[in-house]
């Protein structure tokens, strides 16, 4: 994986809660930790196996998944809230953990750090990822507020539902190229690693990754950025939600809703390293189905928008000699690299143009 970071997460400083301490808390209220060690890596703090040979599970059982609405920042720390229906031993867990492990060491500092970074950018650069990245939670309101939002939105993860924080599998870095999630009996990681344990967080692009995490990500995928466009007497919308799809042709293509003149899509996928024809195949399937036309010169329309943006921003990061310019400088870079991988049509994919 390549990744650029503004700032390694620090490593947690040693206290009477230890990792092993907190491991044998969190396996007594059902979690499962195998074969796991927290140290630092090449991108920062992260897990890896104890022993590269054997296999590592890490998995945070239902109780030990809190929801998002459930938690609050009192005084400085990231706590359960005091109505919430949590049991009061994975409550003091959570609060405990948080505190040594998580928001209070490094988490706060290191989102603190990329707002403060954010806000050393040129307004016009400020307003661009606001309104045409849709990062505004990144660039508005108080620099605290903001590293809050930021630091529970690169840790929830949807859950039959509902958004949740993970103790311990949180931990984990990304990598784009490995397996996802086990959401089995909790959510969960597992495998044989030969070095770090990774998960592939989401179904993202790089700028998908570093609006929600924080860092450039070499990512397989470019999504289209939100768009609207006319279409006739209709306008075709674009969203950037991966969760929303639907199955046409024994293909997953975007879901499609309708609100008076406006056809919306939940996303679009520009470019596909690894399926380069897979692009184009589905906007044709999905387009051809909700009686669209011209889909290979509309397709093209989208795909020029998303470039000629991206390539905006990054000629004004040009002009930028900051270290959150340069990892948006690649983040810009990675996403172009990836929207250039759309070539033709897959067989079968249909042509109304």
């Amino acid at each position: 994986m390549s990744t650029v970071a503004l700032s390694e997460r620090q490593e947690t400083k040693p206290d009477a809660w230890d990792w092993e301490a907190m491991l044998a808390d969190f396996r007594a209220l059902g979690g499962v930790a195998e074969n796991v060690c927290l140290k630092n890596g090449p991108i920062g703090r992260g897990v890896f196996p104890i022993d590269a040979a054997r296999p590592v599970k890490v998995l945070a059982s239902p109780n030990l998944l809190f929801p998002v609405d459930d938690l609050a920042f009192e005084s400085g720390a990231l706590r359960v809230k005091i109505d919430a229906a949590v049991g009061a031993a994975e409550r003091a867990f959570f609060d405990r953990y948080q505190q040594a492990f998580s928001w209070g060491a490094g988490g706060r500092a290191g989102s603190l750090a990329l707002m403060e970074s954010l806000d050393t950018l040129p307004e016009p650069v400020r307003e661009m990822l606001g309104e045409q990245f849709g990062f505004r939670d990144l660039v508005k309101g108080s620099v605290e507020e903001r590293a809050q939002k930021q630091f529970l939105r690169s840790r929830r993860i949807q859950n039959h539902g509902r958004r949740v924080v993970m103790p311990v599998v949180e931990l984990i870095n990304h990598n784009p190229y490995t397996d996802g999630f086990d959401f089995d009996n909790g959510i969960a990681v597992k495998g044989t690693f030969p070095g770090e344990v990774f998960v592939r967080y989401n179904l993202a692009d790089s700028i998908g990754v570093f609006g929600n995490w924080g860092f450039a990500s070499e990512e397989p995928l470019a999504l289209s950025l939100p768009i609207s466009i006319p279409l006739g007497s209709r306008r075709l919308v674009i969203k950037r939600n991966t969760k929303e799809s639907q199955k046409l042709e024994n293909r997953r293509v975007p879901a499609v809703k309708h609100d008076g003149d406006k056809i919306m899509l939940s996303y679009l996928i520009l470019g596909n390293t690894k399926l380069p024809r897979q692009p184009k195949s589905a906007f044709a399937i999905v387009a051809t189905d909700i009686g669209i036309q011209h889909t290979e010169e509309i397709f093209d329309r989208i795909l020029h928008f998303n470039r000629m943006r991206v390539l905006k921003l990054l000629g004004q990061l040009n002009r930028e000699p900051t270290p959150i310019a340069a990892i948006l400088r690649e983040v810009c870079r990675f996403q172009l690299q990836a929207m250039s991988h759309c070539v033709g049509r897959a067989p079968g994919a249909r042509k109304q143009d």
